[in-house]
């Protein structure tokens, strides 16, 4: 009744609801005296008696004050949902605002256990609620960590991004990072010191290397790198296949990585051609003496490939991906002219169907990242 009455002279509607709540104390009413103290908007008195109620009772009743706190973008959020163990909400929250790296912290605390829940009943303080709320914790400190790498990278800080996964050990993105912000040589060293968990990454990036010396004069160097790569037989072709030198330094790159001479691949390939091996016949006639020999045969295979209306991408791109290696001297030479039309034209259209991607779910993503 006291909310309500008055006249001249009466107390104020806020001085009634005091009085009002200070004889709901006094009967023993706490709860009550509690709600009517948040409406005068005196939380911290509420809040001071609100476990006289029940631990539940005050756990609620500072979730609504930390609602309260954020709907109005207030900092003092922060010890509300510390003290109920709210890191959801408190993570939510920073991220919202941009504070990325307090996010960060308050995420990582819970994944040590350094913010603990309140308990408020039996139930809660179980082995299986407490693995939730660490499953929880861990699935926030990743999604956050993957926003300040993503923030980090926009910003044009590769390696601090790289940094964040490897933070909460993702090493498949700080890979990743590393080598789109072309920080290759020191993705190498880090794929080294990992090991077998980055082995992919790090044979890419050897791959990625050795293309860089490849434009350059560090052959020797390239060829180390691909050296190291399992199965790299067709990595070592291709590099031999580009090598701008003269016979004798062009032999001695192929002997350098165990492939035949370059009379001997001019058998071979003669040979693959008459037998129908177009993919073995292109390969070697790329590391013979007369690498335009490979331009019409692989050409050909290419518009038969293409005239057939069941084709595939896989069924053409081997081809093509050789012949894209065959030294640019050898595609100057008059007679060759059509032939390199040909293979830009096919080769720009090969690039647009794996800019795509549309229906060669075959086509692994590191060929795609490369080739876009």
């Amino acid at each position: 009744m006291s909310k309500f009455g008055g006249g001249i002279g009466a107390p104020s509607k806020e001085e009634r609801l005091k009085e009002a709540a200070k004889i709901h104390l006094g009967l023993g009413q706490i709860q009550r005296h509690c709600e009517l103290m948040v409406e005068l908007g005196e939380w911290d008195k509420a809040l001071s008696v609100a476990p006289g109620v029940s631990m539940k009772y005050w756990k609620k009743l500072m979730q609504r004050r930390a609602d309260q706190l954020i709907q109005e973008e207030n900092d003092d959020v922060i010890p509300y949902c510390i003290a109920t163990g709210d890191v959801k909400k408190l993570v939510s929250f920073f991220t919202s605002r941009g504070q990325l790296k307090d996010a960060l912290l308050v995420a990582q605390a819970a994944c040590e256990g350094n913010i603990q829940v309140p308990h408020t009943s039996f139930t809660n303080n179980s082995p299986t609620a407490d693995g939730n709320n660490m499953d929880n914790y861990n699935g926030l400190l990743h999604k956050v960590s993957k926003e300040l790498a993503a923030w980090y990278f926009q910003d044009g800080r590769a390696v601090l991004a790289a940094c964040c996964h490897l933070a909460v050990d993702n090493i498949e993105l700080a890979m990743a990072n590393l080598i789109r912000g072309n920080e290759l040589e020191l993705a190498l060293c880090v794929g080294t010191v990992l090991g077998e968990a980055a082995s992919q990454a790090t044979h890419y990036i050897l791959e990625l290397l050795a293309r860089k010396y490849m434009t350059a004069t560090a052959w020797d160097l390239a060829a180390h790198l691909l050296n190291v790569i399992p199965d790299n037989e067709l990595l070592l072709i291709k590099l031999c296949a580009f090598y701008p030198g003269n016979s004798a330094e062009i032999n001695d790159l192929h002997e350098r990585c165990i492939l035949p001479s370059l009379e001997e691949c001019l058998e071979l390939a003669e040979t693959a051609h008459n037998d129908g091996e177009i993919f073995q016949a292109v390969k070697y006639y790329l590391l013979s003496p007369e690498p335009q020999k490979a331009l019409p045969i692989g050409i050909q295979f290419v518009k038969e490939q293409i005239s057939s209306s069941d084709w595939t991408l896989d069924s053409v791109y081997p081809i093509l991906d050789l012949l894209s290696y065959i030294r640019t001297d050898r595609l100057l030479l008059h007679k060759c002219s059509d032939n390199c039309n040909e293979l830009l034209i096919f080769c720009g259209y090969i690039g647009a169907l794996l800019a795509t991607r549309r229906q060669y779910s075959s086509i692994v993503p590191a060929l795609y990242e490369y080739t876009r």
